[in-house]
């Protein structure tokens, strides 16, 4: 079958940019799920099935030969979910927690697949993964924090910072990832690189055709 249209599951601008950015075009739909009210065993599990529940969600109001992309990002810390903040003080409380320890981000991705005969099967889950991504926050002080805080940049954040803007200068170097380059894309909650792996496996290259259509290809 034909896929028509990349749908992201996901109003957010940040997860829009980043697939614009590396060349895939795409729309957005906005889940309905209550994200918070999904909890599960441990921080990984809680991202995965909340991703499979908002992509799953979005692709029940999507029409055949649309593929549609469930996300979802959780802070894992000492086994415990974080959320994100929703007033300054709990920002504060989270950086003060957080700093000069190392935290997870728990990125998820879900996609599904709007078959052509969906009055029998409904959307189809095609694969769900989570990427792990260590982050070791530097010791900070309260001055930093509070000039921190000041930027605004906490808000709409599990971890209550941008690492892609000056939340970077929160974190210290590390050099245990082997030669392996941390996958920025993936603390900002969308890991491009395994998203792209997998669409190429399905028979969905950007590279070459950015807009579709493109020609499915059952995963083995």
């Amino acid at each position: 079958m034909q896929i028509h249209r990349f749908i992201l599951g996901s109003k957010s601008p940040y997860r829009k940019a980043l697939l614009e950015d590396a060349g895939l075009a795409s729309l957005t739909m906005e889940s309905q799920v209550d994200e918070m009210a999904i909890v599960k065993e441990t921080p990984l599990l809680t991202a995965l099935a909340r991703a499979q529940a908002k992509g799953f969600d979005v692709a029940q109001r999507c029409v055949p030969g649309d593929l549609v992309l469930g996300t979802d990002q959780v802070l894992g810390f000492k086994g415990a979910v974080f959320d994100k903040s929703t007033t300054e003080v709990e920002a504060r409380g989270r950086l003060k927690e957080l700093q000069g320890q190392t935290h997870i981000l728990h990125s998820a991705m879900s996609l599904f697949l709007v078959p052509e005969k969906t009055d029998l099967t409904g959307p189809v889950m095609i694969k769900s993964m989570c990427i792990d991504t260590p982050m070791k926050m530097r010791p900070l002080g309260d001055d930093e924090i509070e000039a921190y805080l000041k930027t605004g940049e906490w808000q709409g954040c599990v971890g209550c910072y941008k690492y892609e803007k000056q939340g970077i200068q929160l974190f210290e170097f590390s050099g245990d990832h082997a030669g392996e380059p941390i996958d920025q894309s993936a603390i900002v909650g969308l890991p491009l690189r395994p998203l792209f792996e997998i669409l190429r496996l399905i028979g969905v290259n950007p590279l070459v055709s950015p807009r579709g259509p493109w020609t499915y290809q059952q995963l083995l």
